[in-house]
């Protein structure tokens, strides 16, 4: 169906969507009423910009215009004998539902396929290819945009973006995993991952949107089924012939964005795991998805000695021979880390995150990063 010309009430009613999001002439996404119970959001990135002092500094940082000190860290809790794996005694504290929105649902450029799923191709014109981390991340923007707005094609969008990721799932030992099906190969740093390769960041997210479907459609069982058999890859061991996600390193849990041999650590794929767990854990209260939020979120915070590097651009990931490298290292995942740290200061109630996002804030030239938010309920 075309989108010029269709009333975005014809739309919601389709079942056939096939347009290009925001086409000229097409749909207005902002028309309506929103929900009188979704108050706008407040940036996670200005909520961390402001001063030890509770003053809120310039876009650069700190009110002195300096870096700050790294913040103090605690030792490092002991190795929990049953779990396997570092615990702090994090809870996850409910900051309220939907919690993250990612903008780039109203980007222009975006191509929905005939079911209203996200397309994606790996070049202009080339073949569409199935990318879990974007297909979801779309899903997510969608849903949240649902909330913001009340308009039920949001809703239906997300759904069918889950729905496609789903569709490409395979199973091992009763877990769910959303396996990447193209080359990824890199000199620079090196890396050479070839068909099917996986993906904790993949996993976490997929987590959270059917997570968030099953809250959606408890008629839908289908849903609640999904994210449960998707925890279950965060159960997996490591292996050599099967797919895996989690990983302890020097008894940090590490949910691995780049499934390798030879971990990555990387930080925000890590996070946007443990973002899953903490909607799943708030969904279902299963003791597993509990303690390893605790695992991850103790590790996260651990990690920032070493992703940081004062009056600089942090790191991206933890393996220094490969993360030490300019194509990593620049500010869309300075604002990422910093967004994400404020939120989880939010999640487990320890301001310690904060400080941290303070201290990143105070390293570069910084605006909020755009496509993440928080309630006011978590302030």
């Amino acid at each position: 169906m075309a989108a010029a010309g269709l009333a975005l009430a014809a739309m919601a009613a389709s079942a056939a969507f096939g347009y290009w999001v925001g086409k000229p002439g097409g749909l207005d996404f902002f028309g309506g009423a929103g929900r009188a119970t979704a108050p706008p959001p407040v940036s996670a990135g200005a909520q961390t910009a402001t001063g030890p002092s509770g003053t809120t500094g310039s876009a650069g940082g700190s009110a002195s215009g300096d870096p700050l000190p790294n913040p103090a860290l605690p030792e490092p809790p002991p190795i929990d004998p049953e779990l396997g794996y570092r615990v702090s005694g994090y809870t996850p504290h409910d900051i309220g539902l939907p919690f993250v929105t990612r903008n780039e649902v109203t980007d222009r450029t975006l191509e929905l396929d005939g079911d209203g799923a996200l397309v994606y191709r790996l070049e202009q014109g080339g073949e569409p290819v199935y990318q879990p981390v974007t297909t979801l991340q779309w899903a997510i923007g969608a849903h949240t945009q649902y909330w913001l707005t009340g308009q039920s094609l949001w809703l239906d969008l997300a759904r069918a973006s889950a729905a496609k990721t789903l569709a490409g799932k395979i199973e091992s030992d009763g877990a769910y995993y959303y396996p990447y099906r193209y080359e990824w190969k890199s000199d620079a740093p090196h890396f050479d991952f070839q068909p099917p390769w996986y993906s904790g960041m993949a996993q976490g997210e997929a987590l959270s949107v059917f997570t968030q479907m099953a809250r959606e459609f408890p008629d839908q069982p289908q849903w609640r089924e999904a994210a449960d058999r998707t925890f279950e890859s965060f159960l997996q061991p490591v292996s050599a012939d099967q797919p895996w996600m989690t990983d302890v390193v020097d008894g940090f849990v590490w949910f691995e964005e780049y499934v390798d041999p030879d971990p990555f650590q990387v930080l925000n794929g890590h996070i946007f795991a443990l973002f899953g767990l903490y909607e799943y854990a708030q969904l279902t209260g299963d003791q597993r998805a509990l303690d390893l939020f605790d695992g991850g979120a103790t590790t996260a915070l651990h990690a920032m000695e070493t992703i940081r590097v004062p009056g600089e651009t942090s790191l991206y990931c933890v393996e220094l021979e490969r993360c030490v490298e300019q194509k990593w290292q620049h500010g869309d995942y300075q604002k990422i880390h910093i967004a994400q740290l404020g939120m989880l200061e939010a999640m487990t109630g320890d301001p310690a995150f904060g400080r941290w996002a303070e201290a990143l804030a105070s390293d570069v030239d910084y605006t909020p990063w755009r496509v993440a938010e928080l309630w006011p309920k978590a302030r």
